[in-house]
């Protein structure tokens, strides 16, 4: 479809996708301050790490739901909606005196993401087609990973004045919202077919989508951010433990794989080119297999830094990797159901990490976790490149 003013349709299309990423960086560093000060609330350890993936859990569960939504009624009353939700649920987080009210809050903002994410990726499957769609996704995974570095340094810098300074930075999102509903139209195809019965298409459309396929990047998907999320959820009170540093110090460290990220993103379009889509996951398995090792291992602030900035730049890969991958092999009519079927695979990842990392770092220590995790992504990376590699010669 034609763009009218296509810079400021996809500026808005890049603020409304750092909404995802704001979701949990924005309190990470906020983690060991909001446990002291509901320290009398019993499994306050585990509640705690539950307020980063709470909303992973509303996304996980809600996702599909978004997507056939997004396909039966149009992409862009479900995406004002979720904005408007996002802003009253995020900011209500700093306001509340119970940690079970917080958790609460934070699956209502899990709700909002669910219907904003799933949009914005089902509208930039309408916008945009072939190499564009490419350059557009990888320009939106960097977009993410620069705000994820400036809400997670400045979340850190608002939690050393006190723990509920950072929700505040959600109010960003009714601040986007009017720029949304200016620039982000329903396409035209949308329109003219949101009034008809998605279900009786159904049927049909599921011929064209590879569901092996699909499944196998949802699963890729959920176990890279299973491990993956160790580092949000473990990290900052590994950090604060072994180097005794400041919440901003903490949110620095973080942000430096986001960072990483965001850069790496923009080269993914050229990595591409180079291998298979299979070949850029056993890229990804390898840069965060390295960077949770080295994690494991530092003997200073500064290398725990360096280790994150590697893992990022596995990270900067994967996102754009699976959404190219998804749209190009989903039918128009059924783009909705399959992205929100990649929300649901990132963050059921996201919610079930703390459950699958806390009894580990229980058990282990932080160390001996992350050296596991790493060794685990290290020995998939490498049998994901040999098998690459060698159907490559063979093929």
């Amino acid at each position: 479809m034609t763009i009218r003013n296509p810079f400021w349709c996809k500026l808005s299309l890049l603020l409304v996708s750092s909404l995802t990423i704001m979701a949990g960086a924005t309190v990470a560093a906020s983690l060991p301050a909001i446990q002291r000060a509901f320290v009398d609330t019993e499994n306050v350890e585990l509640l705690t790490r539950l307020i980063v993936t709470m909303p992973a859990l509303a996304i996980a569960i809600l996702s599909p739901l978004s997507g056939w939504a997004v396909d039966r009624f149009g992409r862009t009353k479900l995406l004002y909606s979720g904005m408007l939700l996002y802003g009253i649920a995020g900011v209500s987080g700093g306001l509340v005196n119970d940690l079970y009210q917080l958790l609460a809050l934070r699956l209502i903002l899990g709700v909002s993401v669910s219907m904003t994410m799933t949009s914005v990726l089902t509208l930039v499957g309408d916008y945009f087609k072939g190499e564009e769609r490419t350059r557009f996704l990888a320009l939106q995974s960097a977009f993410m990973g620069f705000g994820g570095v400036l809400f997670i340094t400045s979340g850190g810098w608002l939690a050393s004045m006190s723990w509920r300074a950072p929700f505040f930075i959600y109010a960003a999102a009714l601040v986007f919202l009017p720029l949304a509903v200016l620039m982000l139209k329903e396409p035209d195809r949308v329109r003219r077919e949101a009034r008809a019965n998605v279900g009786t298409k159904t049927a049909g459309a599921s011929d064209g989508l590879n569901k092996r396929l699909a499944l196998f990047v949802y699963g890729v998907l959920s176990i890279v951010f299973v491990l993956f999320y160790a580092i949000p959820t473990q990290g900052p009170f590994y950090i604060e433990g072994k180097f005794h540093v400041s919440t901003t110090a903490v949110g620095m460290v973080v942000a430096s794989m986001t960072l990483s990220s965001a850069v790496v993103s923009l080269l993914y379009p050229y990595v591409k080119r180079k291998t298979s889509y299979l070949g850029v996951f056993g890229y990804t398995f390898f840069f965060i297999g390295i960077s949770f090792l080295l994690f494991s291992w530092a003997p200073t602030y500064g290398f725990a830094m360096m280790a994150l900035f590697i893992g990022g730049m596995g990270m900067g890969l994967l996102m754009p990797n699976a959404s190219v991958w998804l749209m190009d092999i989903s039918p128009e009519e059924m783009r909705g159901r399959v992205m929100g079927g990649m929300t649901t695979a990132v963050f059921l990842g996201q919610f079930a990490s703390p459950f699958i990392t806390q009894p580990l770092a229980i058990s282990w220590g932080f160390e001996r976790t992350f050296t596991v995790l790493g060794s685990t992504l290290v020995a998939g990376a490498a049998a994901v490149l040999l098998s690459t590699a060698f159907f490559r010669r063979w093929s």
